[in-house]
């Protein structure tokens, strides 16, 4: 048994094999008392695959050579084995247990823990980012969906220092940065890459934020979502990571076999959807809109447009689509301005609201009152 003040101890690690009848290799390892709830965890996850193994083994002989049990039987006896082994990290509770907590979440100033997006009518709406929630931000192309996504993650991390997890999977981690530093100045990209004296000045003078800010971004080509899970855990474990945002999902690569699109992108919303609830963080997911959005007039975006799977639409806690007009019409009164859609919220209204857009800086800004429109009363 290990001591409360032990400082070095060592452990057995079991190696398993890959094929039964090898030899199992035990390794000895040292490790020091500032680590062992991390060790204490390998040894819990190391014993639980034995339970598994056994089991499973016993399931096989049984399957071979026993009769006298039904198939069922043998499978059912095999689950209550493994079960019986794992520490599940959720358990069922009562509701006084449950209902104290929803009260001091209630109280508490961000909600009790939930992410803003810094547009006021928006988070009005939708409360924010709860933990464990699935959000979908989807539209087509060139309405500014990772530019609303840079901009949540400014909100949260150079405003108000919260870690944020950025898989960018299209576009590489010193772009991410130069449109972060620039939209945090209020300047164009263009402008700094011409060398615009002020514009320099400008992003100099905003150098020490956005260096500060507890940002994390991974710009792994085709990434997996088991590679997604690994590092979220790892990020949210050890640098306190509140909000994940993916952009975008139809790049992330599923290396499980699939019989067509709609099941290999199903088998991804899913996996994303677990994996924020496991880590109890947000994931912001963008997605691309199908192109039968631009088939209607005007081409108002809806929820079944989420591109070749339903199960975005069925996962996600919260969707977000983005509409701007100015990009199919040059002659409209709405210059400057982009639709934010609340096409699903499991936990409140649906429906939509102005903000300002402004393109060149990549900003978006809060805009005092949405304006009516017949096209958008009849949508929502």
């Amino acid at each position: 048994m290990l001591s409360a003040n032990c400082t070095d101890a060592k452990i057995i690690v079991e190696k398993f094999p890959k094929n039964k009848g090898e030899i199992l290799e035990i390794q000895t390892e040292h490790f020091s008392g500032t680590n062992v709830v991390a060790e204490l965890e390998v040894l819990r996850d190391r014993y639980e695959r034995r339970k598994i193994i056994t089991s499973s083994s016993e399931a096989t002989e049984s399957a071979y050579s026993n009769y006298d049990k039904s198939s069922s039987e043998i499978v059912e006896k095999a689950i209550a084995g493994i079960s019986s082994t794992i520490s599940y990290s959720s358990k069922p509770e009562s509701m006084s247990e449950i209902l104290p907590r929803y009260f001091s979440n209630l109280s508490s100033p961000d909600g009790g823990g939930k992410i803003k997006t810094g547009l006021t009518d928006v988070d009005k709406m939708i409360s924010g980012f709860a933990p464990g929630e699935m959000i979908i931000l989807a539209a087509r192309p060139s309405m500014g969906k990772t530019l609303l996504a840079l901009q949540i993650a400014r909100e949260c991390s150079i405003k108000n220092s919260i870690p944020v997890l950025i898989f960018s999977i299209e576009t590489s981690k010193d772009i991410i940065c130069g449109r972060i530093i620039t939209s945090e100045a209020g300047v164009s990209m263009d402008s700094v890459e011409a060398k615009n004296k002020q514009s320099l000045v400008a992003i100099g003078q905003h150098a020490t934020a956005v260096s500060d800010a507890p940002i994390f971004i991974d710009d792994t080509a085709a990434i997996s979502v088991s590679q997604i899970e690994n590092k979220s855990e790892s990020y949210v474990k050890n640098e306190g990571v509140k909000l994940i945002i993916i952009d975008h999902v139809g790049l992330v690569k599923n290396h499980t076999k699939a019989n067509n699109r709609h099941e290999y992108l199903s088998e991804i919303s899913k996996s994303i959807k677990a994996l924020g609830k496991r880590l109890n963080v947000p994931t912001l997911t963008l997605c691309q809109l199908s192109r039968e959005v631009e088939k209607r007039k005007p081409p108002i975006p809806i929820l079944s447009d989420l591109r070749e799977s339903g199960s975005f639409e069925e996962d996600a806690d919260k969707v977000i689509l983005l509409y701007r007009e100015e990009y199919y019409n040059r002659k409209t009164d709405k210059k400057n301005i982009c639709a934010t859609i609340i096409a699903k919220n499991k936990n409140g209204r649906t429906g939509y609201r102005e903000v300002t857009a402004d393109m060149s800086t990549m900003n978006f800004k809060n805009k005092a009152e949405p304006e009516s429109s017949e096209a958008w009363q009849n949508e929502y």
